[in-house]
Order: structure tokens, then C-alpha cells, then sequence
């Protein structure tokens, strides 16, 4: 796991000591990341001069998004350093991340003034945005969509993280450039990517530079894991990559805390207490995020319900195991992974060889009272990858002894990661997300 791979050495993630004690882990299913990363550079990605792209497609997404690129960033550095330098393989994953790094510097090239980023122009010599569109033709020569989008942006900066870390003290002649680059974009992302409430005592994730915050939020979007190194990254560089303010990785320190606390009191808000599932959209309480907010159509964006747990809001469950895989902190991630953790649970292990799917058997549906925001889900949630990945994911929180479902876990989770291992990366949502999972259920991220 990366958090073990760092280390206490760089302090970008939580020590060892702090990170999740114990986790569970699939059993009797191989979860092969560096294949997966071949077979989705393979399957979805585009080699041009240099650089790499990642072509999308469905729902919202057509060709290139930043969503997608950042997808490819962090499953290619992950696999790198999970692999011993000495292995052969991992720098085919170096260079697989290198190249998808010169994509997304393309990406932010070609960002102007119509990114919201007024002020803010960091990144490289030429002081171009940090944060790119969030839309590029599938070489990158075109703007398609303006405006960053926050979920591709902290999964592509993640990804940077994990590669200038993995490569650190190498004789590379580009860690210097894509270092500073990362450490600009992380203080890019607190700039514009994040609003402050009124008075001042809480920070909220915006759906993109240009728009949304308290007024509109998508659950999906909360990366407290990827805060957290953001934080630690700004803290350990910031001498190096902004010598007229050494101490601004301090200074920004505060703000990153602020948002990650903001997180959780959002999802609280947001999270069925029985079930676990959130929704797709979410207007948050500014002056009270742990409790009101409401879900409405005025917002709702990408063509999903807006009251769903779907095709965005399963994403929450993976961003919020990755803060307890790294992090660990008691009272943050653990109480909203055993919600959904043992939900998961008690439908999966009604699985049996006649029947998998909702599509058979209605009571492996999940459920969702009246009493809660979620109205809906998209079923049958055990036949689509990009539902089940992130949901197997979050059943790597163990449950508790006391919870009725703890015996059955296990169980639940092999039948998950088997058929996450069992799946191709034919399509890029789905095919993401079995990648992602693989890296995740495996231990390897």
C-alpha cells in the first residue's frame, strides 16, 4: 500500500501508526493492478506525439475530459509505486504517467480566461492555469468545455503526487518541472476549487471554478484522502517551489483542514444512517452543514437524478475508504464506511448461484426509506462495475463485532472482488472503475 511505501519519510500521508490498523482483503481472487493499468492504457487511452490521452465517453463525458485523464494519472503512478524499483515493469508505469502528465499539461496550455482562474496563473514558465477545462477533443488540440471540474482535477493531482513521490531522488530530467507543477496545482485547487460559507467557519468543495458550493454539491466529489496529501505536499515543498513565501504550505495548512472537516460534516448531512447511500447532488446548509440541505432539481447536473445514489454518487464511497486505507482517524471515515459497509453486506450475501443481480432477486436491491435523501438507485447495482467497485471498496472497512452483518463480510466482499477481477475494460466509466477498484482491493494504492 502506498501509505507503507511512503512511509514517515516525505510526511505526504498519514505515518503507518495513524493509518487504518486493519483492513480487509479480498480473498482467493488475484487483483493484478500493473495488467489492469496495461489493459486500460490499452483499452481507453490514445498515444499522440509525446503525450497521452484518455478517451472518454457516455453520460456527460465525450472526448477528453479531465475526469478521465485524471482517472489514467492515478492508476498508472499507483502501479509505479507499488512496484520494487528493480521490477522491469514499473517503468512502463512511469512512463505510461509521464506522458499522461504532457496531456494534461497540454489540457491547461490551451485553459484561458474562461476557466475562472482569473489571478491565478501558476503552472509552468508561461504561468498557464493549474486547473485545465474539463473538455478537450481527443487529441487536445480543441476546447470542448470550459471551466475545471474538482472530481478530475484532485484525482489528477493525486496522481502527480504519487509519481513525484515514487520517483523522488531519481536522475530524471522532468521531476523537477512536473514537482512544481503539483505543488502549483494543489494551491490552485484550495483557490478555486473551494468556497468559503459566510461566516468564515466552514470551506466547501465547488463543482468546478466557474460555479457551485454551498448553492449545489455532489457528494461524489468529497476526496478528504486527497486533502489530506494536498495539505502535506504544500507543507514539504512549499520552501522549495515558492522561495518569496516559504512558509505558504502553512499558511494553506488551516484551509486544507477546514475543507476536510467541512467534508465530513456533508456527507453526515447527506448519508442515509440506515443505508449508507448518498446522493447523486446535494444543496448543503451553509450555516450548519452537519444537519438541513436538501436535494431539488435546480441542482442536478450531467443528466443524473438528482435524489440517486448513481452513476456519481458511488464514487463517495470509494474517496471516503481511501481516507480510511491512508488515514485511519477514528470518527471521521469509519462511521460512514460501517453504514454502507454493512448494507452492502446484507444484500450481497443473498448472492447464490442461481442468482446475482437485483434483476432476479428484488432483495438484493438496496434499500431506500422514505425517511431519507436517496429515492432511488441505479440497478441492478451488482451487475455495473462502476456501482459495485467503489461499493467493494468501501467493504475493506471491517466491521464490527457487534454489527449483525460482520460474519457474512467476507464472503461478501470475495463475491464483489471476483466479479470486479472477472470484468474487461471494454468502456471508459465502467472500465475506470474496475481499474481503480483492482488498485484499491488489491492493496497496492
Amino acid at each position: 500500500m502506498i501509505k507503507s511505501y511512503f512511509g514517515t519519510a516525505v510526511m505526504l500521508f498519514i505515518t503507518i501508526s495513524q493509518a487504518a490498523a486493519y483492513y480487509l482483503r479480498p480473498e482467493g481472487v488475484s487483483l493484478d493492478s500493473y495488467s489492469r493499468m496495461v489493459e486500460f492504457m490499452g483499452a481507453l487511452t490514445q498515444e499522440f506525439s509525446g503525450y497521452r490521452a484518455v478517451q472518454s465517453s457516455g453520460g456527460a463525458a465525450g472526448g477528453v475530459v479531465s475526469e478521465g485523464q485524471g482517472y489514467g494519472l492515478l492508476i498508472s503512478s499507483t502501479v509505479a509505486a507499488s512496484l520494487d524499483k528493480s521490477d522491469p515493469r514499473r517503468e512502463e508505469a512511469v512512463t505510461f504517467a509521464y506522458q499522461l502528465f504532457l496531456g494534461w499539461k497540454k489540457m491547461c496550455q490551451l485553459t484561458d480566461g474562461g476557466s475562472c482562474q482569473e489571478g491565478g496563473y501558476y503552472c509552468g514558465s508561461d504561468q498557464y492555469p493549474c486547473l485545465p477545462n474539463w473538455m478537450f477533443s481527443g487529441d487536445i488540440t480543441a476546447v470542448w468545455g470550459t471551466g475545471s471540474a474538482p472530481d478530475g482535477d484532485e484525482d489528477g493531482i493525486l496522481g502527480l503526487i504519487i509519481l513525484v513521490e515514487t520517483t523522488r531522488n531519481e536522475d530524471r530530467a522532468w521531476w523537477q518541472e512536473v514537482a512544481e507543477w503539483t505543488y502549483f496545482s494543489c494551491k490552485a485547487f484550495m483557490d478555486f476549487n473551494t468556497q468559503l460559507s459566510s461566516s468564515g467557519n466552514h470551506r466547501i468543495l465547488k463543482l468546478g471554478s466557474c460555479f457551485g458550493g454551498w448553492d449545489c454539491s455532489n457528494p461524489s466529489y468529497f476526496a478528504p484522502a486527497h486533502y489530506t496529501a494536498f495539505r502535506n505536499f504544500m507543507t514539504e515543498y512549499a520552501e522549495m517551489f515558492n522561495s518569496d513565501n516559504p512558509c505558504e504550505g502553512e499558511e494553506y495548512k488551516p484551509m486544507w483542514d477546514n475543507l476536510i472537516r467541512t467534508t465530513y460534516l456533508v456527507l453526515e448531512a447527506n448519508q442515509c444512517p440506515s443505508t449508507g447511500l448518498v446522493t447523486n447532488w446535494y444543496k448543503p446548509n451553509e450555516n450548519d452543514p452537519s444537519t438541513g440541505g436538501s436535494v431539488a432539481g435546480d441542482c442536478a447536473y450531467s443528466g443524473t437524478p438528482y435524489a440517486e445514489f448513481g452513476s456519481e454518487a458511488c464514487r463517495t464511497m470509494w474517496r471516503v475508504a481511501l481516507d480510511y486505507l491512508w488515514n485511519g482517524l477514528p470518527g471521521r471515515s469509519d462511521v460512514f464506511l460501517q453504514r454502507i459497509a454493512s448494507q452492502a453486506t446484507s444484500k450481497l450475501r443473498l448472492v447464490n448461484n442461481g442468482c446475482s443481480s437485483s434483476s432476479c432477486n428484488a432483495e438484493i436491491a438496496l434499500d431506500t426509506p422514505s425517511s431519507c435523501f436517496v429515492a432511488s438507485v441505479l440497478e441492478p447495482w451488482t451487475d455495473i462495475p462502476f456501482m459495485l467497485g467503489p461499493m467493494s471498496t468501501a467493504m475493506m472497512f471491517p466491521l464490527p463485532a457487534s454489527d449483525p452483518e460482520s460474519p457474512y463480510q467476507q464472503q461478501a466482499l470475495n463475491f464483489a472482488a471476483d466479479r470486479i477481477d472477472s470484468s474487461a475494460i471494454i468502456d471508459y466509466y465502467s472500465g475506470s472503475w474496475i481499474a481503480i477498484s483492482t488498485i484499491t482491493l488489491s492493496g497496492d494504492i
